[in-house]
């Protein structure tokens, strides 16, 4: 049954004949992932580049002779940014991970995030020789991992891209929580066919 007050629950997204076997979400409290924390530190940099342009506009005043504009494009700049980093950056990352829920039904793993009105459904099948792994932070929070992915990152020189192999899996998961996913997700290996692959909707 559709569940119309969370536009998130993984009920809204089942396909005819599939069950429901487990459904979660992740912690959004503790610890930063690594990638907010680094920008995070380009945040406390850029409001320190901010705090030297103003003093030295400051104790210069009377010898700007219309550089005022210059000195304010630098200051909206590493201020704005500085704040977008130190503050926007994580309080995003906090309404996503609140917004994400998973679930494994049918013959898949889903994957159901989004903000801002914005749903994407990720859909996973389970191959049966796909591995099954638990990472644990330092928190004692578990990722489940079903799958891995191959991604650009960037170039290394022109004309070649860097590729790396990036894990995917259900997230910041207590350990009973975890148990639960993993025993989900060994009821539905191999039940999607070889043919099956990963499946991404957006909904708006």
């Amino acid at each position: 049954m559709a569940n119309e007050s969370d536009p998130r629950d993984p009920r809204n997204f089942l396909r005819a004949g599939e069950e429901l076997l487990w459904e979660g979400r992740p912690d959004p409290g503790g610890q930063a992932t690594g990638a907010v924390r680094y920008l995070g530190c380009v945040g406390y940099l850029m409001l320190a580049i901010f705090a030297f342009f103003l003093a030295m506009g400051w104790a210069n005043r009377d010898e700007l002779e219309g550089g005022e504009t210059i000195l304010l494009i630098f200051l909206l700049i590493s201020g704005g940014t500085g704040i977008a980093f130190l503050f926007g950056v994580p309080a995003l990352s906090r309404a996503i991970l609140k917004s994400t829920r998973y679930a494994v039904a049918g013959h898949s793993a889903l994957i159901i995030q989004g903000v801002f009105g914005n749903t994407e459904v990720l859909r996973y099948p389970l191959p049966v020789g796909q591995q099954v792994r638990t990472l644990t932070d330092k928190a004692g929070r578990e990722t489940v991992v079903f799958a891995w992915v191959r991604a650009n990152v960037g170039t290394t020189q022109p004309g070649h891209r860097r590729r790396v192999t990036k894990a995917i899996g259900f997230e910041r998961l207590t350990a009973e929580a975890g148990a639960a996913a993993r025993g989900a997700l060994e009821q539905i290996r191999g039940k999607a066919g070889a043919d099956a692959k990963f499946e991404r909707e957006r909904i708006k």
